[in-house]
This record gives structure tokens, C-alpha cells and sequence, in this order.
């Protein structure tokens, strides 16, 4: 993923998501696949949440929007923070 640049334009989708039964992550296991007896995974930090079956999310709304000076700001000041707690 590369920096959004002024002007540029985009689209977010969001979802509603069912994340079931989930099973807290110790560390990271990339390419695993769904732990049985579990219906999602929760990262270590709990900042992502992975589900494996495409019936558990349902899109709800789709936001488009166009980068102006103030919010490349915002997210050149973020510096991933956001991610990191």
C-alpha cells in the first residue's frame, strides 16, 4: 500500500461482520488455516480480525471520497500509530 496523495480519489467498503466463535492469536501464524472449533482468529494485539467464510460478513455501506490537503496530513501524522496500540 502506497501513501494517498492530494486529489486522488477512492472507494471503502464497509461490512457488517459475524466473527462467531473467536480464537485469540499468541503470535502470528500466516497461512494458517481456521483453528477447529473456532469460527474466526483474532490477532496478538487485537487490531485484526480474520474470518474464513464469506457468509460471515455482509457489506453495509460504500464510501467514496477525494484526498484534500487536510487529511493527507492527518494520515502522513498517523505513521501507523493507529495500528500499533
Amino acid at each position: 500500500m502506497r501513501e494517498i496523495r492530494e486529489g486522488e480519489t477512492g472507494t471503502t467498503i464497509l461490512f457488517d461482520v459475524v466473527l462467531g466463535r473467536t480464537c485469540q492469536l499468541t503470535d502470528l501464524k500466516v497461512g494458517n488455516g481456521l483453528t477447529p472449533g473456532y469460527d474466526s482468529h483474532i490477532s496478538p494485539k487485537q487490531c485484526e480480525m480474520v474470518i474464513f467464510d464469506n457468509r460471515q460478513c455482509v457489506p453495509v455501506y460504500t464510501f467514496k471520497f477525494k484526498a484534500e490537503k487536510a487529511l493527507v496530513e492527518v494520515m502522513e501524522g498517523m505513521n501507523g500509530e493507529f495500528w500499533a496500540k
